[in-house]
C-alpha cells in the first residue's frame, strides 16, 4: 500500500500496550575492540578500555525532520517516542595489530556517545533515522608510516566507499519532470528506508574533539611532519536522498 504522507498523519497518545519500550543498563569490565580493515582483514586497529557503560531512556518530542519547520507550521508539529542511548567508554589505548601504542602520552582518553533513534509506528517518517554525537578527551598519537596507512584504509574502507544508490539518484534526475514528481510522491517515506545489499537507514553522526595532535614519525622517532587540530569537529550524514556525506 502506499505510505501516507506525513502531512496526514493523525498522531494519538501511545503507551506500552501499543509497542514495547525496552530499558537496559549495561557495564563491561576491560573490554578489547578491534576496528579492522574489512570483515576478514588481519590488519587493525586495537582499543583497549578499561570500562564501557551503556544506559538508555525515552522520551516524547517533535518528530525529526531534515529540514527545519517553518515558524508558521510550529503548532502543527507531530509529536514521537525517542529512544535515547549514552556510551561511556573510560581510559581508552591505541595499538596496532603488531601491538605497536599509538599514544604519545601515557595518560589515556575517554569518549562519551550519545545516540537516539524514533520507536514505535510512526519511526520511519522521521528523517535522519539515526543522530548520533561523539565527544572525545584530546588525542595525541604518533604515527609511522604503515600506521598512517593503516587508519587510512580502515577509513576509506567503511566511512569514504562511494553511495551504493548515487547511480540511481543520477538516473533519476533525466526523467521528466512530472514522473519525477510522480516516483517522489509514491516513495516519499520509504525511500530514505529503501533496501540495497545492506540494512539501509538514513543518519546524522558527529564527533567533537577539543585538541588532536598527530605525529608523523619515523622508525627512529625523528618527526617529520606534525599535524595539530583545536576544536575539531566532524559530520558524517545521509539523508532522504540516500547519499552520503
Amino acid at each position: 500500500p502506499k505510505p501516507a504522507p506525513v502531512s496526514e498523519l493523525r498522531f494519538a497518545p501511545s503507551n506500552a500496550d501499543e509497542f514495547g519500550f525496552t530499558r537496559f543498563d549495561i557495564a563491561l569490565e576491560a573490554p578489547v575492540i578491534l576496528l579492522p580493515v574489512s570483515y576478514c582483514s588481519t590488519d587493525f586497529l586495537r582499543i583497549e578500555t578499561n570500562d564501557i557503560t551503556v544506559g538508555n531512556h525515552y522520551n516524547f518530542r517533535p518528530m525529526r525532520t531534515e529540514y527545519p519547520p517553518s515558524s508558521e507550521s510550529t503548532g502543527d508539529q507531530k509529536l514521537q517516542w525517542f529512544n535515547n542511548c549514552g556510551i561511556d567508554v573510560g581510559n581508552m589505548t591505541l595499538t596496532t595489530w603488531s601491538g605497536r601504542r599509538l599514544q604519545d602520552s601515557e595518560e589515556p582518553f575517554t569518549a562519551r556517545i550519545d545516540m537516539n533513534w524514533p520507536s514505535g509506528p510512526t519511526g520511519i517518517v522521521n528523517k535522519p533515522k539515526w543522530k548520533v554525537a561523539c565527544a572525545l578527551d584530546q588525542v595525541r598519537i604518533s604515527l609511522l608510516r604503515e600506521d598512517y596507512a593503516l587508519i587510512q584504509q580502515i577509513v576509506a574502507s567503511n566511512f569514504g566507499e562511494g553511495s551504493r544508490h548515487l547511480d540511481e539518484w543520477d538516473a533519476l534526475q533525466n526523467l521528466p519532470p512530472l514522473v519525477l514528481e510522480r516516483y517522489k510522491e509514491d516513495i516519499m517515506v520509504q525511500f530514505g528506508y529503501d533496501k540495497k545489499d545492506v540494512t539501509p537507514t538514513t543518519f546524522d553522526v558527529a564527533l567533537t574533539l577539543p585538541c588532536l595532535d598527530v605525529a608523523l614519525v619515523r622508525p627512529d622517532q625523528e618527526e617529520t611532519a606534525l599535524i595539530n587540530c583545536a576544536n575539531l569537529s566532524w559530520k558524517y550524514w545521509k539523508h532522504s536522498d540516500l547519499i552520503s556525506r
